[in-house]
């Protein structure tokens, strides 16, 4: 089960890539989201930097213009994938926060 999420979170991102870089205007195909995008979540994870951030950035850059899409645009979908990813990390923050069965963790300690 474990790496069955795995994968789809990764696919999941692939297809956030594509769907910025479609919404942004720039020409990434399918194929070469989801030929480039998993070697920079790979290289985002490398521990030099808080968060991925600007290791993502500069390899977004690195990696888009392989595919022809201009380095702003990439700058643009690697900034908005960053964003997106602390966003939903701020949700699951909260609802971790609120959720009763952590509540009851603080009644129990072990």
């Amino acid at each position: 089960m474990l790496i069955v999420s795995a994968i789809a979170i990764h696919l999941i991102t692939i297809a956030a890539c594509h769907v910025l870089a479609i919404g942004l205007d720039a020409q990434l195909s399918a194929l070469d989201a989801f030929v480039l995008i998993p070697l920079v979540i790979l290289s985002s994870t490398a521990p030099i930097s808080i968060g991925g951030w600007g290791v993502r950035e500069g390899t977004m850059i690195a990696a888009l213009g392989l595919a022809g899409i201009a380095s702003d645009k990439a700058l643009a979908i690697a900034v908005l994938l960053g964003l997106g990813g602390l966003l939903v990390g701020c949700f699951g923050g909260l609802i971790w926060l609120v959720a009763p069965e952590r509540a009851s963790d603080k009644l129990n300690p072990v």
